[in-house]
């Protein structure tokens, strides 16, 4: 959800300009999609990445909007 919330907010303009950041924030939680089941003993590190990682990715989009004429 957090990571609808972040990308949900960008603009097409916005998301074109941080499409490499949005890859790289899309590579993070990946492995939550296919490689973990939730039963593995890394979840509680993988969930506290991933909400680091959307962090600031939404600190980066903020700074973007806020820039915007």
């Amino acid at each position: 959800q957090a990571y609808e919330k972040v990308t949900g907010m960008l603009t097409q303009m916005e998301s074109q300009l941080l499409s490499f950041h949005i890859q790289k924030l899309q590579h993070v939680l990946d492995p939550g999609f296919s490689h973990m089941n939730w039963n593995s003993l890394g979840v509680p590190d993988f969930v506290t990445f991933c909400m680091k990682s959307i962090n600031e990715f939404k600190a980066l989009a903020t700074q973007v909007q806020n820039n915007t004429f």
